[in-house]
Parts: structure tokens; C-alpha cells; sequence
């Protein structure tokens, strides 16, 4: 067989070389490089006729906060026990220390933000997955995304390794392309254990440079695990929750019981196009995982094709998105619009009364700027449609 055969069948295989795996895994990830490969992936999917969104990064607080997140990294360790249906996994990185273990259906979770968490009520709420290390120990995965070149040898973790260029194959269909690779990226590194075919390491690379990697520092296989493994122990103080409870859904209310709930003055659009359709839901808001009170409010036109939806609180809702400011008969209105419509919905944000609103839709924005500015304090009873 051919050294390239050869590399195939050892990478096929790799799933069949372990029942149990202690791994210790890091990611590291450079952020601007990263979303530069995203908008390069968007582009190519653009280019084959496919619709695609971009997601969006959270805020950036202060010129120091955007220097130290251009880099992001954690560390992870992973109990695997496949046979037995059993995951435990320890994270470390910037935001705190995660901790979690699953026995089948059931899991429980701990995090600082949120506390101890778990499904024991409700089995058919699930954990995050551990695809982030699926391909590194079954990268057989992969095997139909991308051609493959031998180029070396290196250690990894302690371990013989295969050192490989991988470059993507140009598909059709670009949904058939999976979710276990970065998008946009020029090609990849792969570093493949001689003995199992996992991947020790695997290196996404855009304009000659890294811009995320993903690498086992420590591999163990066929172990036996004691059961004290997979029992879950919530730090001394921590009362195990209910997912169900915690991350209940937004009840659906009328304007009015809106109105009487909310700690701030709730927002509703005086006049709407004939036909539309208005829902209102109340959250309550939580201490742990933080999440203030908030009003929703949903429209959609008589098609279903063109929908609003408005979210409603009292603290101001911060994100990194290039807005443009527009004067709407002498009040501060900022407006988002995607550069393609593929590419997201246009969005506004304005504070009126003290509260803050955010309308994110697919509408035109001349109709996005006439339902904002017709927002007004809620009395109770308002005429919500035109005649």
C-alpha cells in the first residue's frame, strides 16, 4: 500500500484503537485571523449560491479588553468511557474553571457564572457535546472534507506523529461540508499518532498563519476508571439547580400584564401595517447566570415572511457592532445593516423612557424606522394596527 494509503487506513481506523481515553487538550484561538477565515468562508459559500449569517462577537468594554481577547485559549481534561456511556471534563480558561460529568442522559455542571446545574428532572435537556476533541480521536470524520499529503515526522504529546498538510475539497454543497472544521481557513496541519491515528494536533491556517489550534499535551488510553470518576460534587456551598428552572422560557403575557410586571417602562409600537401580528412574553430575570428582567415583542405580516422582533430592559445592550447613527425627527436612532442581507438582519437600538430596545428583523429599513419610532410608553389599552 501507499504511504498515503497508509495514512488513510490508520486515520479510518482510529475509533477502533481505544476504549477509554484521559486526554488533555488545549485550544487556542487567534480572534481577528479567525474572523477573517469566517468572512472568507462566508464568501465561498456566497459564491456556490448558498445563503449563510454571520455571527456576531459580544462587546468589547475598552481598548485593553479588545487587546487581551485578540487571543483566546483553555485548557481542557477529558475522562472518555464510551462503553459505559460516561464523560467527565475539567476546563480551564479566562472566564473560570468548568467542571461537568455526564452518565448516560443524565448530567450535572458547575461553572462559577452559573453555579451547579443539572437535567436529573429532565433528561431530555442535553449537555454540550466534546466534538471539539470528536475529531482528534476519530478523525475519520474528516476523512471525506479533505485530501491529504504527507510532509514529516514530529512528537506530540509525548508520542510519534505523522505530520500532514490537509487542504479542503472544493464540495457543491457546502452544507455537506460538516461542522468539525473551522471555516475559511487555507489549509490545515494535521499531526497523527503512528500507534492509534488520532490526531495529536490540528492546526487551521489562513495567509500562512494559525489562527486556531487544537493539540492533545497529554494522552492515555485503555485505562479503567474508578466510579468516583463519574460522580459529580458541587463545591461546598452550591446547590445543584434545575436546568428546566433556571432556563425557563419567557411566558407569553398580554401588553398589559407586561406593562404590570416589568421594573421599567415597556416599549410597544403605536401603529403597525394592517394584518400584522403582535406576541408579547415577560422574563423575569435571574441573579445566577445574571440576566436582568426583559419584555419581548414579536410581529410578524400576514405571509410569516417578514418578522421584528423587539427586546426590551433597563440596562443598556452592549455589543461590537458598527452602528450608524440616524436622526429620526430629532432623536438618536442607531442602525445596523448587514453588508448583504444574507448575511443578517438589520437591526436598530434606541432609549426611550429609560429603556433600552433593540429591534432585530428582516424588514426593509424605511418599515424598521417607522415601527421604532412609533414606540411609546405602554398605557393600558393601545390601538396597535392601522386603520
Amino acid at each position: 500500500m501507499s504511504r498515503l494509503g497508509d495514512l488513510l487506513e490508520l486515520l479510518h481506523g482510529a475509533r477502533q484503537r481505544w476504549q477509554t481515553a484521559q486526554v488533555v487538550v488545549r485550544r487556542w484561538h487567534e480572534l481577528e485571523r479567525g474572523h477573517r477565515a469566517m468572512e472568507r468562508g462566508a464568501e465561498r459559500a456566497r459564491a456556490r449560491g448558498s445563503g449563510v449569517s454571520m455571527l456576531r462577537v459580544g462587546p468589547r468594554s475598552s481598548e485593553e479588553d479588545a487587546e487581551a481577547r485578540q487571543v483566546s485559549e483553555s485548557i481542557s481534561r477529558l475522562w472518555l468511557d464510551p462503553g459505559r456511556d460516561r464523560v467527565r471534563i475539567e476546563r480551564s480558561d479566562p472566564h473560570g474553571d468548568f467542571y461537568s460529568v455526564r452518565v448516560g442522559e443524565r448530567w450535572w455542571s458547575y461553572h462559577p457564572i452559573q453555579g451547579a446545574i443539572s437535567n436529573e428532572d429532565d433528561p431530555s435537556v442535553h449537555l454540550g457535546s466534546t466534538d471539539d476533541v470528536g475529531a482528534l480521536l476519530d478523525p475519520a470524520l474528516l476523512l471525506g472534507r479533505l485530501d491529504f499529503e504527507p510532509i514529516g515526522e514530529r512528537m506530540g504529546a509525548e508520542r510519534e506523529g505523522i505530520v500532514v498538510r490537509a487542504t479542503l475539497r472544493e464540495l457543491e454543497d457546502p452544507h455537506r461540508q460538516g461542522h468539525y472544521l473551522p471555516e475559511g481557513a487555507d489549509d490545515f496541519e494535521l499531526l497523527v499518532d503512528v500507534e492509534r491515528g488520532i490526531l495529536l494536533r490540528l492546526e487551521a491556517r489562513l495567509d500562512a498563519g494559525p489562527f486556531m489550534i487544537l493539540e492533545l499535551t497529554e494522552a492515555h488510553f485503555d485505562e479503567t476508571f474508578p466510579d468516583d470518576v463519574f460522580v459529580f460534587r458541587a463545591p461546598p456551598g452550591e446547590q445543584v439547580r434545575s436546568h428546566r428552572d433556571i432556563y425557563a422560557p419567557p411566558e407569553g403575557v398580554s401588553v398589559e400584564e407586561a406593562v404590570r410586571r416589568a421594573p421599567f417602562t415597556v416599549l410597544a409600537p403605536r401603529r403597525l401595517p394592517e394584518g400584522w401580528q403582535l406576541n408579547v412574553l415577560y422574563a423575569p430575570g435571574r441573579d445566577r447566570p445574571p440576566a436582568p428582567p426583559s419584555v419581548v415583542i414579536q410581529l410578524k405580516d400576514p405571509t410569516g415572511l417578514h418578522q421584528l422582533r423587539i427586546l426590551e430592559q433597563a440596562e443598556a445592550l452592549d455589543d461590537s457592532l458598527d452602528w450608524v447613527e440616524v436622526d429620526l425627527e430629532g432623536e438618536r436612532i442607531f442602525v445596523w445593516e448587514p453588508k448583504m442581507r444574507l448575511d443578517g438582519e438589520i437591526e436598530a437600538k434606541l432609549e426611550r423612557h429609560g429603556t433600552h430596545a433593540r429591534l432585530t428583523g428582516n424588514l426593509d429599513r424605511t418599515t424598521l424606522l417607522e415601527i421604532a419610532r412609533s414606540l411609546h410608553a405602554a398605557p393600558p389599552e393601545i390601538p396597535l394596527v392601522d386603520q
